[in-house]
């Protein structure tokens, strides 16, 4: 899991995480402070270490970003819900 309390979408063969991992990481923290409307491409792409342009070799708008956190976001509640049953089914 990251800092941000999600897990990490992916990383390099390093190890090291993704440039695109990076852009969705910060753009979910920077939505979390200032919100998804105050957030522009710019900040998001400067908390990533790129520019705001560079972002959109990644994700095509802002909404794609947000749409993805909110598709792993539910993955994850899925999977400990599964985890839970699971566990519940075997005591």
């Amino acid at each position: 899991m990251t800092g941000n309390g999600r897990e990490s979408t992916s990383t390099a063969g390093d190890g090291a995480p993704t440039r695109k991992t990076l852009i969705l990481d910060s753009a979910v923290q920077l939505f979390r402070k200032n919100g998804y409307e105050a957030t522009g491409i710019d900040e998001i792409g400067a908390a990533a270490g790129i520019t705001g342009p560079g972002v959109y070799r990644h994700y095509s708008s802002k909404q794609e970003i947000l749409d993805e956190a909110v598709r792993q976001g539910v993955s994850q509640v899925l999977r400990h819900a599964d985890e839970i049953l699971e566990g519940s089914l075997a005591a």
